[in-house]
C-alpha cells in the first residue's frame, strides 16, 4: 500500500474547479400573451368540465358498449381551448365529422370518431368481429347512415351532461370526411375541444368533440360550485337546511318594550336625585316601540297582563329610525320639593364652581333618553307567530320600577306616575354602581 504524501494546495484546487465547464443554461423562450386563446382554464371552470365532460365520456361508454355487445372503456385525454383553424388541422385525413347545430340554431360544432371507431363501429353493427384493420378510405352514405344513428345518441348524451351550460340539445346537420370543408367557426375563433380515448377489444382510437369557446362564458363560480353536487348531496343539503331550520326556529331574541323617547340637557341630568320626577312626552295612550335584538319591530301600548307589564302590538315598523329615540322631543324634570315647573332644575353653586367653562359648556348638550318598562325572551318561531294584536308578557309585575336610560346606558330605576295628562317617572334610585350602568 502506498500513500500519498502530496496535498492539494488552494491554488491546485482553484485551477482544478475553473478548468470545470459550467454546464449551459438556455433563457426560457419569451412569448406574447395569446389573449384570444388563454393558456388555461380557471380553477372553478376546470372542475365544471371535468365534472360535465367526465360525466359524457361515462354515458358514451355504456352507449357504445350496449350498442356493439363488448367492452368499451372511454376517457377524456384533454380538454383545451384551440383555435378552429389549429383543431381541424390536427384532425385524422379522411375523417368522420358530422357537423351539428344546436336547437335554437345558435351554437354549431362536429364530433369525429375518426377512421379507426368509425369502421369498428360499423364492423361490430352488422355482426362482424371488429378484429379486422380499418380500410384507408371515407365512409360511403349506407356506412354514414349508420354512424349516424350512434352519433345522434351521442350528442343527446352530451346535451344532458352539458345542461349547465346549454340550454337546448343538439341536431346533427351533415357529414364531412376532410377538415377542410368542415364550416363551424372562423379560422382564428376560438373552439372548447374534448380530446375522448377510445379503447375496443380490438382496436384503440381517438375522437375529437368540438364545441364553441362561447359556451365557457355560461360557467360561472356559482354554476362551478353547484356542478359538484350530486342528486344524493342535494337531498342531504334539504334535509341539513330543515335541521338548522329547525334549530334556528328555538333560538332566543330579545324582546324590549321602550318609550319613543325625548331629549333632557345633560345640566339637568346631571342635577337629577332620588325623589325627582321626570315628564315624559308620552301620554298613557300614546304607543311604545318594541325592539328585537335592538331592532325597532313593532309598536303597542303597555298595559296590564296577568299581573304583570304586557304590550298589545299594533302595527308592525319596517323602517329603521336613525334615533332609536325617537323625535328629538324636550321633557322635564320637577324636582322634588317644587311645586311647579322650574327650569330644568338647578345645579348646586359647590358643583358650578367646582367645573371649568369647557365643561359647563357640555352642560347645555341634549342626551336622548327613553324608559324601558320591561323585556323577556322569545324563540324565533314566537316571533314569527306575532301579529297585530298579540299580546308579549313583559319580565315586570304592576308596580315594579321600570328604567331610564340616557343614550342606551341605564342611570336610574322609577315608578310609573301622572303629571296632568303626561306620562313621567318618579327616580326612586340612581344607578351609582358602574357595573349596573347599562346592565341589560
Amino acid at each position: 500500500m502506498t500513500s500519498v504524501s502530496h496535498r492539494l494546495s488552494q491554488g491546485d484546487i482553484d485551477a482544478m474547479v475553473e478548468g470545470i465547464a459550467a454546464p449551459k443554461t438556455e433563457s426560457p423562450a419569451v412569448l406574447a400573451y395569446n389573449f384570444r386563446r388563454p393558456p388555461r382554464f380557471s380553477k372553478d371552470r376546470r372542475v365544471t368540465l371535468d365534472m360535465v365532460f367526465g360525466t359524457f365520456a361515462r354515458n358514451l361508454q355504456s352507449l357504445l358498449s350496449s350498442r356493439l355487445r363488448e367492452i368499451i372503456e372511454v376517457q377524456v385525454s384533454s380538454i383545451e381551448q384551440v383555435a378552429c383553424a389549429d383543431c381541424l388541422a390536427s384532425l385524422i385525413e379522411p375523417c368522420a365529422a358530422y357537423v351539428f347545430h344546436s336547437a335554437d340554431g345558435v351554437d354549431h360544432g362536429f364530433l369525429d370518431l375518426g377512421p379507426a371507431i368509425s369502421f369498428h363501429v360499423l364492423d361490430r353493427i352488422f355482426g362482424g368481429p371488429g378484429d379486422s384493420a380499418p380500410p384507408s378510405r371515407a365512409l360511403s352514405a349506407l356506412e354514414q347512415a349508420a354512424v349516424k344513428d350512434v352519433i345522434e345518441r351521442s350528442l343527446h348524451l352530451l346535451a344532458d351532461a352539458a345542461s349547465r351550460m346549454v340550454s337546448t340539445g343538439f341536431i346533427v346537420d351533415r357529414f364531412e370526411s376532410t377538415s377542410r370543408t368542415i364550416r363551424v367557426a372562423a379560422p382564428e375563433d376560438n373552439l372548447l375541444v374534448i380530446n375522448l380515448d377510445i379503447r375496443t377489444p380490438h382496436t384503440r382510437g381517438f375522437a375529437t368533440l368540438a364545441l364553441p369557446a362561447r359556451l365557457l362564458d355560461a360557467i360561472s363560480p356559482e354554476k362551478a360550485e353547484s356542478s359538484q353536487q350530486l342528486p344524493g348531496r342535494k337531498i342531504e343539503d334539504r334535509k341539513s337546511r330543515a335541521a338548522v331550520g329547525a334549530v334556528l326556529q328555538k333560538a332566543q331574541l330579545q324582546i324590549v318594550g321602550r318609550s319613543t323617547g325625548f331629549q333632557l340637557r345633560a345640566r339637568e341630568l346631571f342635577a337629577l336625585k332620588a325623589g325627582d320626577t321626570i315628564v315624559t312626552c308620552d301620554r298613557p295612550d300614546e304607543p311604545i316601540q318594541v325592539f328585537v335584538n335592538d331592532r325597532l319591530r313593532w309598536t303597542g301600548t303597555v298595559g296590564e297582563h296577568q299581573r304583570a307589564l304586557g304590550i298589545k302590538l299594533l302595527d308592525e315598523h319596517t323602517t329603521q329610525p336613525g334615533l332609536r329615540a325617537g323625535r328629538k322631543r324636550s321633557g322635564r324634570i320637577i324636582a322634588m320639593k317644587e311645586t311647579e315647573h322650574t327650569n330644568g332644575g338647578a345645579v348646586s353653586p359647590g358643583v358650578e364652581t367646582a367645573t371649568t367653562p369647557a365643561f359647563n359648556s357640555l352642560m347645555e348638550v341634549s342626551l336622548p333618553v327613553v324608559i324601558e318598562f320591561g323585556r323577556t325572551n322569545m324563540t324565533v318561531q314566537q316571533v314569527l307567530e306575532l301579529a297585530p294584536g298579540s299580546v308579549v308578557q313583559l319580565d315586570r309585575m304592576v308596580g315594579e320600577p321600570v328604567d331610564v336610560y340616557v343614550s342606551d346606558r341605564r342611570l336610574a330605576e322609577g315608578e310609573v306616575v301622572m303629571v296632568g295628562e303626561q306620562m313621567a317617572i318618579r327616580v326612586i334610585r340612581l344607578v351609582s354602581d358602574p357595573a349596573e350602568v347599562g346592565a341589560a
